[in-house]
């Protein structure tokens, strides 16, 4: 019985070889990328909002998750895609159309496709983010 039972694990650690990764998002496996808010160059508002940007993993079609890092500091953003945020540390807000949505660490949210306004980091910044690649 063991031999079966040893075999068994031998045979499903064999095959799990071929299976992808899983990627973790709390440990970066590499060194930041440092760009323009939101990876272009939106019109600044105000402060000096250097970022951080961390790509963790992008599978082959245009799924892409990562960390982003951003000091205070607020610009014009137009959100090209649909984007998933978990806000890990700091303070944010969007603004829009009169409104202020108001984020902090542990809040998750998602922005839609074509939103528009004004992104406010208040306290730096830390968040997950999982979007589709700009085409």
């Amino acid at each position: 019985m063991f031999r079966a039972i040893a075999a068994t694990r031998l045979h499903a650690s064999r095959a799990m070889s071929s299976m992808p990764s899983i990627t973790r998002m709390n440990t970066p496996a590499m060194e930041p990328n440092r760009a323009a808010m939101a990876g272009f160059e939106p019109k600044l508002v105000s402060g000096n909002p250097v970022t951080k940007v961390y790509p963790q993993y992008k599978n082959p079609g245009d799924l892409v998750c990562g960390t982003w890092e951003c000091e205070p500091g607020s610009w014009q953003h137009n959100n090209k895609v649909d984007e998933y945020v978990m806000l890990l540390e700091g303070e944010m807000a969007l603004i829009a159309d009169g409104k202020e949505e108001v984020f902090k660490a542990g809040d998750s949210f998602v922005i839609p496709a074509g939103w528009q306004g004004i992104w406010d980091v208040r306290v730096a910044m830390k968040k997950y983010y999982v979007k589709h690649a700009p085409a």
